[in-house]
């Protein structure tokens, strides 16, 4: 997998998760909905695991949440707001 592909998987990941799961907290989704929003067109547990493996996911006593996504979905939410008001 190409550089610029796992970024598009990631960025698609997350703007998923900001419509789907504002708070980060994936614990009411499979992994095969996690997979989907991402855009992952192969084996949804594999693509999981990866995510975890690599730090983007974290497995809490609840189920899956994105890693650190406290921190940054204001910034995700304040640049998406500034594009769309943007002249």
């Amino acid at each position: 997998m190409t550089r610029a592909h796992a970024l598009g998987l990631i960025c698609s990941l997350w703007t998923w998760v900001l419509r789907m799961a504002p708070d980060g907290d994936l614990s009411s989704f499979d992994s095969e909905d996690i997979a989907i929003g991402a855009g992952w067109k192969g084996d949804a547990e594999e693509f999981v695991e990866a995510c975890l493996r690599r730090g983007l996911l974290d497995q809490t006593e609840h189920g899956l949440s994105v890693h650190d996504w406290e921190h940054y979905h204001g910034s995700i939410k304040a640049a998406a707001r500034a594009k769309r008001y943007a002249l």
